[in-house]
């Protein structure tokens, strides 16, 4: 069993699984607007976009956390492994900046209305053509952030049952 000194701090943590959690459900979200019934969509872009909202705030107490309180462990992996996944955790930080960054600036062309009564007001009138190429590039940003974020765990995964090395209880609660 690994001692708690090992692992991260719970804080920690919880950011951790906050940030994937919103991340997958957000994903998902925006992969099957298309599918629903028009009636619905307005709804689900809305909780959408509050998880986008939720995810920036997550965010920010984490960075402000990691330099802040965290408890700081050993790398993982040393030599060009180790800088690998320094420069994973980075990318990963800013693929999560730019996509919530993309989306906040597309919602400011849009105007949605929110849960049915909260309004954001455009900062261009008349700005369908931007906003449509903002609405897929912001999936595109999306999907790469996904995609090294699967990554990131299929690493997780091959520290745990190739490896074993207790890396990936490093993140995991209790």
């Amino acid at each position: 069993m690994m001692s708690d000194i090992q692992r991260y701090d719970q804080k920690t943590i919880l950011f951790h699984w906050l940030t994937a959690g919103a991340i997958v459900i957000m994903w998902v979200l925006g992969q099957t607007f298309s599918m629903l019934p028009r009636d619905l969509r307005p709804w689900f872009r809305s909780v959408h976009i509050l998880l986008g909202v939720a995810l920036l705030v997550i965010m920010v107490l984490r960075v402000r956390w990691k330099f802040t309180g965290a408890r700081r462990l050993p790398p993982a992996e040393s030599g060009l492994l180790g800088s690998l996944a320094v420069g994973m955790h980075h990318l990963l930080y800013l693929m999560v900046f730019l996509t919530l960054a993309v989306g906040l600036f597309l919602e400011s062309l849009r105007g949605d209305l929110i849960l049915g009564f909260i309004q954001f007001s455009p900062i261009i009138d008349n700005a369908r053509d931007l906003s449509r190429a903002m609405y897929g590039r912001h999936g595109l940003v999306a999907d790469g952030l996904v995609i090294l974020a699967g990554l990131h765990a299929c690493v997780a995964i091959w520290h745990r049952f190739v490896r074993k090395d207790g890396v990936l209880g490093r993140m995991l609660g209790g």
